[in-house]
């Protein structure tokens, strides 16, 4: 059997530079690469920055006011269900920054 490894018949890898693309993806693509905002990690990361702060207060005023659910005392024969939050960065086509966006989310496996 004759493959083209054996031939000696190689394709070369195509490099891609996104510096010198025109399209707004791309360019959004290496605005997030290079931008110094960062998505934090964790709660304690992202409780130091004033914008995610107010993310996560909006995330949770609208939980609350959506009536999505409620607190009660746990009891001791149910599942705690935790919860994170979970940080990102909406960006505009151009590679702006639209917003900070934290979401709580259910730690499902937990169940």
């Amino acid at each position: 059997m004759v493959t083209c490894l054996r031939d000696g018949v190689t394709k070369p890898i195509a490099k891609l530079n996104l510096l010198t693309m025109r399209h707004p993806i791309a360019q959004a693509l290496v605005t997030s690469v290079t931008c110094s905002d960062e998505e934090p990690m964790s709660y304690t990361v992202a409780n130091k920055n004033p914008k995610w702060r107010k993310a996560m207060s909006e995330e949770f005023d609208a939980l609350l006011r959506n009536g999505t659910w409620e607190l009660v005392p746990p009891h001791p024969s149910f599942n705690v269900v935790g919860n994170k939050w979970v940080y990102q960065i909406k960006r505009h086509a151009d590679g702006t920054i639209s917003r900070y966006k934290a979401r709580l989310v259910a730690k499902g496996f937990t169940q």
